[in-house]
């Protein structure tokens, strides 16, 4: 049985133009649930303070897909055409579960410092009893229930086929897209979301990452990308784009190596043996 603890919004997928706005899965008290059902065509290249749609809503546009997310406060804005990634972090509890019930759409897990709808919109995962992944509806705060400390209640989109042991292990995910961060320094140990549409986005705002379809100023990490043939696959690194040089599996080119970057698209046009070191055209394939 499905946990009904939510609000629907229900809508026809109306086309205005060849556009329209889906609505997320509702999650309860998510910051933006004020604006849940805001079906208004958006303009993408804007960025705004407050919430105009809810974190995840999909704004298809003919070809093009984008999808609203805000923007981290620890790092300053970057401009149109660069890459942006989750914030989202993994943690995992060994032996994390307190109860579940047999049928509930509930679950107590030893959380210590976890705040007040966290993972609202995200996802956990129990290893154990059952082997499932499930979209988190709420969390509380971490309290004290009966002889238990640091006890957080989850709310998930499904119940449990039979009662939860204290021995199963918990992965916890937060909304990839409740908030992305710009490239600063170290490794791309996280995923890129989307593409910056807004050129004035600043830290803390929210706005539209484009995800799907043709981008023709994505900024290049190397001057001659698309000057050598074979280079269809596209890799996010840096928050810039870098093709795959040749068919070389083995070759290094601009410290981009095969197989350690996300690929986040397909080379667009015919190069013809241009230069993109103006911006390069991508058909985006982060999410469709």
């Amino acid at each position: 049985m499905a946990n009904t603890s939510y609000i629907g919004v229900n809508h026809d997928l109306r086309s205005v133009d060849g556009k329209h706005i889906q609505m997320p899965p509702w999650f309860a008290g998510e910051a933006d649930e004020g604006v849940w059902g805001n079906l208004k065509i958006p303009d993408v290249y804007t960025s705004t303070v407050a919430p105009s749609y809810p974190r995840g809503t999909i704004f298809r546009d003919g070809l093009r897909t984008f999808i609203y997310s805000r923007h981290s406060s620890a790092t300053p804005s970057k401009r149109a055409g660069y890459l942006v990634k989750t914030t989202a972090a993994h943690y995992d509890i060994s032996n994390g579960v307190i109860s579940g019930a047999s049928g509930a759409s509930t679950v107590n897990i030893t959380y210590s410092g976890c705040t007040v709808n966290k993972y609202a919109g995200g996802f956990l995962g129990i290893k154990g009893t059952v082997y499932r992944s499930c979209y988190i509806i709420s969390n509380t705060v971490a309290a004290t229930i009966g002889s238990d400390s640091n006890v957080v209640i989850f709310t998930v989109d499904g119940s449990w086929p039979t009662a939860l042991a204290t021995t199963d292990d918990v992965v916890l995910t937060e909304h990839p897209y409740k908030e992305v961060v710009t490239h600063l320094t170290g490794l791309d140990t996280a995923m890129w979301m989307g593409v910056l549409m807004d050129d004035q986005i600043a830290a803390s705002e929210y706005g539209w990452l484009q995800t799907w379809g043709p981008n023709n100023m994505m900024h290049p990490h190397n001057s001659w990308e698309g000057a050598d043939g074979e280079q269809l696959q596209v890799y996010g690194i840096h928050g810039n784009t870098q093709q795959l040089p040749d068919t070389t599996s083995a070759i290094t080119h601009g410290s981009c190596v095969p197989g350690t970057q996300q690929v986040v698209g397909l080379a667009y046009a015919e190069s013809g043996g241009a230069d993109y070191s103006v911006g390069t055209t991508v058909w985006l394939t982060i999410m469709p």
